[in-house]
Order: C-alpha cells, then sequence, then structure tokens
C-alpha cells in the first residue's frame, strides 16, 4: 500500500502532468486506487478536484480500459476483483462530477474500447451502443446486477439461431 499525505499526491500529480508521460498517469491512479475511493474525487485536499481538465478524464479512462484489459487477459484470476475495482472507480468519479457532459464524455472514452455494462454507465450510453455491444459476438463485461440479463440475452440470441437454421432447413426441403 502507499502511504502518502496530500501534499505528496499533490505533489505527485503536478509532477505527472508536467511529464506529459501517460505511463506517469496511471502509475499515479494505479497507486491511488490502493487506498479508500470513498472521497478521493471530491475531498479538496488533493488538487485533482481543484483542476480537472479534459487530459484527467481522459488519462482515468484510459487507466479504466487498461485494467479491464488486463482483467481480460488475467486468465480470470484475478478477474472478479479488477472489474469491481473499476466498477468502484467509475463509481466515484461519476458521482464527484457534477457535469452531464463530462460525465458522458468519460463513459463514452471507456466504452468505446472496451464493451463494459455497468448499473453507473448504462445511463450514459447511447441507445445505438448498447445495441450494438449486445449484437456484437464479442464477449461483454457486465456487473452483478446485468450479468443474470446479459446472460438471458446471449442464450435468447443462439436460440434464435437454432430457429433459423431449423426454418432455413424446412425451406430447403420443401423447395
Amino acid at each position: 500500500m502507499v502511504s502518502r499525505n496530500a501534499f505528496q499526491w499533490n505533489l505527485a500529480y503536478i509532477q505527472a502532468v508536467n511529464k506529459c508521460d501517460r505511463q506517469t498517469f496511471l502509475q499515479l491512479f494505479h497507486d491511488a486506487m490502493k487506498m479508500e475511493l470513498k472521497g478521493l474525487f471530491n475531498r479538496k485536499r488533493y488538487i485533482w478536484n481543484w483542476i480537472r481538465g479534459k487530459d484527467f478524464y481522459k488519462n482515468l479512462a484510459y487507466y479504466v480500459v487498461q485494467q479491464v484489459k488486463d482483467a481480460l487477459g488475467d486468465g480470470f484470476c484475478n478477474r472478479d476483483t479488477i472489474l469491481e475495482n473499476v466498477e468502484k472507480l467509475i463509481h466515484e468519479v461519476l458521482a464527484s462530477e457534477k457535469r452531464y457532459d463530462v460525465r458522458k464524455s468519460f463513459i463514452w472514452n471507456i466504452t468505446k474500447q472496451v464493451p463494459l455494462i455497468t448499473i453507473d454507465t448504462i445511463g450514459y450510453m447511447s441507445e445505438e451502443r448498447v445495441t450494438n455491444m449486445l449484437r456484437s459476438d464479442k464477449s461483454i463485461l457486465c456487473d452483478a446486477a446485468f450479468g443474470p440479463f446479459i446472460k438471458e440475452l446471449i442464450d435468447l440470441k443462439g436460440k434464435l439461431k437454432d430457429a433459423e437454421e431449423v426454418i432455413d432447413a424446412m425451406t430447403i426441403t420443401n423447395q
């Protein structure tokens, strides 16, 4: 666990901004995720809560995407833990940001890279994006609230394909 006081966190954030290096941001966010997330994005003692530009949200979205990709490639060892942490992070960021367009942009930057549907993200996704995710052959990552729903949709999709094959076979034999 990374033990830093607020001054050290602020200094590390300023250094990350000045370096203009995404890996430095990723490491900073990775270290910050080991702290208590509650209040991390709304306490005024942290400078990133005073100064939040587009880069803050883009880098945070990139961090979430990398975490999800790591969870997918991890051989399912830490997948649930990583996805749970990502879900908490998304929830805290959305709860702390007041502007709807910024929240929507943050979710868009995440979901354009990885098919992630959670109870928090679905409210900021367009109907077309959700439909495309559900229709694609790629696997969809979802939280516990959407798990049974997505599983049922996948089962229905399989049954529909089976029914179409039977109908095609019947029309071929009738001709």
